[in-house]
């Protein structure tokens, strides 16, 4: 084995380990925050929307399915539903005005597609060095990068 391959190989074992130990279990947890994201911000919408309709009804009394727990369901009537309360999170619970909780609601859910963004940002930046990785490896790399890859694999490292 020569010099050349023989860095070659280390290059390749290099590259191979840092997308396996790194870069993959890094883009599994951001696809994980970006599901749970996407799902908390898909029930804020949803909420924020019925707020809406509630609101509209004018705050009369509703009828609605209730659980009683063990999958039991009974009709119920709500008298009164000016007034709402919200699970904040953090076993913090707060009532609120229909239309005060319709405006949290439509806040939080701003707040979450922020998130959302973000997170699909650092997906594709994660994306993005492990297709510039796998070009190292010579794995599924873009014609473009191919000549760099063999132009700087050729080049003689400069030591100090």
């Amino acid at each position: 084995m020569t010099a050349v391959s023989s860095s070659s190989g280390s290059k390749v074992a290099m590259y191979a380990e840092r997308i396996q130990t790194s870069l993959v279990p890094a883009r599994q947890v951001v696809e994980k925050r970006l599901a749970e994201v996407e799902y908390e911000r898909a029930e804020y919408e949803d909420l924020a929307g019925r707020l809406k309709t509630l609101e509209k009804n004018g705050g009369g009394p509703e009828t609605t399915l209730t659980e009683l727990g063990a999958g039991v369901w009974v009709d119920a009537v709500i008298p009164k539903t000016d007034q709402i309360l919200l699970d904040l999170g953090f076993d913090i619970h707060l009532e609120l005005p229909l239309h005060q909780a319709a405006a949290y609601a439509e806040n939080r859910a701003k707040m979450l597609e922020k998130r959302r963004v973000l997170a699909e940002q650092k997906w594709a930046q994660i994306t993005w060095q492990i297709q510039q990785a796998s070009c190292g490896l010579g794995l599924n790399a873009p014609a473009s990068f191919e000549g760099a890859i063999l132009e700087a694999s050729s080049k003689p490292s400069v030591s100090r």
